[in-house]
């Protein structure tokens, strides 16, 4: 039987430096999120870790990264930050 989940560390998240207005945008957009949901989108957009490599970092099941990545990208909506750097 495995380990139960271990929570996120508390503190302050490292924030990626902003390089573009996207990413200016982006970190602002994304500071309202739950740190859980944060911390899917640093691991999958920012270090570009597969699905798989984001919940064995995480030890959380691989669905549950899905989920949040889901809910994440619904909530900060970057739609129109995309068609702005085209």
């Amino acid at each position: 039987m495995s380990a139960p989940p271990t929570a996120p560390p508390t503190g302050p998240s490292p924030t990626p430096a902003p390089t573009s207005s996207c990413a200016t945008e982006w970190c602002a957009r994304s500071a309202g999120l739950p740190a859980e949901q944060r911390a899917v989108l640093v691991l999958r957009f920012v270090a570009d870790l597969s699905e798989r490599a984001t919940a064995e970092a995480l030890q959380i099941p691989v669905g549950t990264i899905k989920s949040r990545v889901s809910r994440a990208l619904a909530a900060i909506d970057l739609t129109e930050l995309a068609q702005e750097e085209l």
